[in-house]
């Protein structure tokens, strides 16, 4: 989901550095896309960007990816990481990033690859909610629907809640979603969210 999701945010805001763990993908994907800049390790990706992206596979690449990131990036960046991880995952890279004067948002996606490529992704964000309004602008580039739900850790407890949701009806769906969030109308707007998808 990756790919699309970049795209989108090149086109909105006209320039985006990429890297990917397969080079040749990295350098086939910013030869298509004019304004893109391929970088062939994250050290020198994260020396160049104020705001990073992840969209990868599991807790422990996001973690080998954070750590490796973090001694070069500039303070006051943000990290923004729509994997659908571990809760205690977040609040791990939550502190780590703080640590480092860098800010971290856990923003899992849901949609799948269709909602990438149209822009249409639900994002539930945990963490600060100065970094979430000041990222915001670039989460509408490829979503339709951003709801933030406070404290790090807080998106990845949502959108497991919110799956399971789905996955039910009446008011064993309706218990699951209130163990995640304090505010009903946030809960049904993110349930809304995902039946418009």
């Amino acid at each position: 989901m990756g790919a699309p999701m970049a795209s989108h945010l090149l086109r909105t805001f006209g320039s985006v550095n990429v890297y990917n763990r397969t080079h040749a993908k990295t350098l086939w994907w910013c030869e298509q896309n004019i304004g893109s800049q391929a970088f062939d390790n994250l050290a020198e990706l994260a020396k160049a960007s104020d705001a990073v992206f992840l969209c990868i596979g599991n807790d422990d690449d996001v973690r080998h990816t954070i750590q490796t990131m973090l001694p070069h990036l500039k303070p006051a960046s943000v990290i923004v990481d729509h994997t659908i991880t571990s809760r205690a995952l977040a609040q791990e890279m939550a502190t780590l990033c703080a640590n480092h004067q860098v800010s971290f948002l856990d923003c899992p996606v849901s949609g799948g690859q269709a909602g990438a490529q149209n822009g249409v992704l639900t994002i539930m964000a945990g963490g600060d909610e100065a970094t979430f309004e000041r990222i915001h602008p670039f989460l509408q580039a490829f979503s339709k629907h951003q709801q933030y739900f406070g404290v790090s850790g807080n998106g990845q407890s949502v959108i497991k809640c919110v799956h399971k949701c789905l996955a039910c009806d009446g008011e064993l769906g309706q218990a699951i979603g209130s163990q995640a969030v304090s505010d009903e109308d946030d809960e049904i707007a993110v349930v809304t969210g995902f039946e418009c998808i």
